[in-house]
């Protein structure tokens, strides 16, 4: 008898996988219109990226966050959570601006009451009686409705015309 051995080759798993799962970054990049073919391993590559982008933007806005808390008022309990604004302030703030290509794409937020009262936004409300809202519900009315809110944005700052007299 003779001692035939085969050579089995396996293929070892990578020993850290991205917590991103690799199919969606694959199909994010392809609706991109300049998508070139692109190996499985930079698919790989780009959500180990992703990964530690968004683990950096996390780390600096607690790191901000908790600037601010012990500045104003100490915590009461040991949970810190983010919000859009935390992030967004963190993208305003970055000391040598390595965020700040984020501005567009993660924009701070400003206050309706104080954009309305610097005339910089119209905002006009018409609300129908509860009545007629009732009746249209139950009748499942599908004719148009009347805006219940319309918000109009003035981006000109240099603009003086009071927006509360359009119509």
């Amino acid at each position: 008898m003779s001692n035939n051995t085969i050579s089995i080759e396996t293929v070892s798993a990578p020993l850290y996988l991205p917590k991103l799962p690799v199919e969606k970054v694959q199909r994010i990049a392809k609706n991109d219109p300049e998508y070139m073919d692109t190996s499985d391993d930079a698919f790989v590559a780009t959500a180990f990226a992703t990964e530690f982008f968004v683990q950096v933007l996390a780390h600096e806005s607690l790191q901000q966050q908790q600037k601010l808390q012990q500045q104003h008022v100490p915590r009461l309990s040991d949970e810190i959570t983010l919000s859009y604004d935390d992030i967004s302030t963190t993208i305003v703030q970055s000391a040598d601006g390595h965020l700040q290509f984020l501005n567009d794409v993660i924009p701070t937020t400003k206050n309706l009451r104080l954009l309305v009262e610097e005339n910089r936004v119209r905002y006009t409300t018409s609300a129908m009686p509860p009545h007629e809202v009732y009746s249209a519900y139950m009748m499942n009315d599908t004719a148009p409705k009347p805006d219940i809110v319309e918000i109009d944005l003035d981006n000109d700052e240099n603009d003086d015309e009071d927006l509360t007299d359009q119509e």
